[in-house]
């Protein structure tokens, strides 16, 4: 089977790109932002279970990769898949924990605080990924973002008011 080329430029494939990066965003801004964590921010008994279950999900999973070969395929699609399910669904308890954590008139100075070291803190870790010559995903950026994600379980000591399994 001859593999047909993309040509670059075309205006018709380009439009599409934009189209599936704004249909995508659509899903992130209403779906995992917004309708999920409110509706979990009623349930907060299990919501920290939840969100270490997904964390240590994604954690292990990217951790996995570091075998990934490129030989065996069927290994690193699933354990890419097992890394998305985590992260993916990490932050939907992740959202729903600010207006239980923070009053109204702190939350969006406090999120724009996490956005922004959002796009911040990843950027060492991204660098050292093409470091490692063909064995790039076994870079730290795994172990690295994941120590990250799973110190927010640690460093409050005790667990905010509403907050179970802390």
């Amino acid at each position: 089977m001859k593999i047909k080329r993309i040509p670059k430029g075309d205006k018709r494939i380009i439009f599409g790109w934009v189209i599936y990066d704004w249909a995508n965003s659509v899903y992130q801004l209403t779906i995992a932002s917004a309708i999920f964590p409110i509706y979990y921010n009623q349930v907060t008994k299990h919501n920290a279970a939840f969100m270490k279950f997904f964390t240590w999900l994604g954690a292990l999973s990217c951790g996995m990769l570091f075998f990934f070969t490129g030989d065996n395929v069927e290994f690193g699609i699933i354990f890419f898949a097992l890394g998305t399910l985590g992260y993916g669904g990490s932050l939907v308890f992740y959202n729903s924990f600010l207006p239980v954590i923070a009053e109204p008139k702190e939350q969006d100075r406090i999120s724009a605080r996490g956005y922004s070291l959002g796009y911040c803190r990843p950027g060492l870790p991204f660098l050292l990924s093409f470091s490692g010559g063909s064995a790039s995903h076994r870079s730290p950026s795994c172990v690295s973002q994941n120590t990250h994600s799973l110190s927010g379980f640690t460093k409050s000591g005790s667990s905010p008011r509403g907050i179970s399994n802390w």
